[in-house]
């Protein structure tokens, strides 16, 4: 009977250390999750197009409140704290990624010319049925141009209401160029490739923005399936200056 009661009374000793160490448990995941959910969250650079200042496989930490807080289930804001600039590397969910998409969504009427309906129509539904789910896919890209603005790209320049963004060649090889672009504040590097470009117009409305890669010729962006609506730009990486790189 002693020793019995000597291990009852173990059992009662332990069960207070052992509820301390699940509430400190408990703390730790809620920390965690809060840190995902609402400040900050890793994403891995899953394609090409944004190098040479992000190469695949990079991890990157990016900011999930710069432009508002978001529901993390449906990711509807609950209050806005700002919007994306020119210059913004941001992450979004473009919408011909989603299996039930809207071609109309992101190809709003009077964005582009209507000569060119038919084949934006064919290409959006082409890349459609490659990759799509029912949540869509995170790509990142930067802000070339913002609601209201009138965006043109010839000649594998960037002409912003008629102001092209300025440029500077930082190296030259027998196929591509290094140029260092600024669009408003930031300056950073984009890589040109000896292919023909594909030139176009667009117009930019009301709550959309138009989002390029850096490595602008290996980047399928708002250049082939159009814009990006504010609602689905939820995260932010804020890119070094090409001089802060070493």
């Amino acid at each position: 009977d002693l020793v019995r009661s000597r291990g009852l009374g173990d059992v009662y000793k332990r069960q207070p250390r052992a509820s301390k160490e699940s509430r400190s448990f408990f703390i730790i995941i809620l920390a965690i999750t809060i840190f995902r959910s609402f400040l900050y969250e890793p994403f891995q650079i899953p394609s090409s197009s944004m190098y040479p200042g992000l190469k695949i496989g990079d991890f990157l930490l990016v900011e999930k409140f710069t432009y508002g807080l978001r529901n993390p289930v449906n990711q509807n804001t609950f209050f806005s704290t700002g919007k994306p600039k020119r210059g913004d590397v941001v992450i979004f969910v473009p919408e011909h990624t989603r299996c039930n998409s809207d071609f109309d969504i992101a190809n709003p009427k009077g964005s582009y010319s209507s000569d060119r309906e038919k084949n934006q129509r064919m290409y959006y539904w082409s890349i459609l049925s490659e990759n799509c789910t029912p949540q869509g896919v995170k790509y990142i890209k930067r802000v070339i141009a913002e609601p209201g603005d009138e965006v043109i790209y010839k000649n594998k320049e960037f002409i912003i209401n008629g102001n092209k963004l300025d440029q500077k060649i930082l190296d030259r090889k027998d196929q591509e160029e290094l140029i260092e672009e600024i669009n408003e504040d930031k300056k950073y590097v984009v890589r040109k490739l000896s292919r023909k470009p594909e030139n176009g117009s667009w117009n930019v409305p009301a709550g959309y923005y138009f989002l390029a890669g850096d490595n602008r010729d290996n980047s399928l962006d708002s250049r082939r399936w159009g814009l990006v609506p504010q609602e689905e730009i939820c995260l932010l990486y804020t890119s070094p200056s090409p001089r802060d790189r070493t």
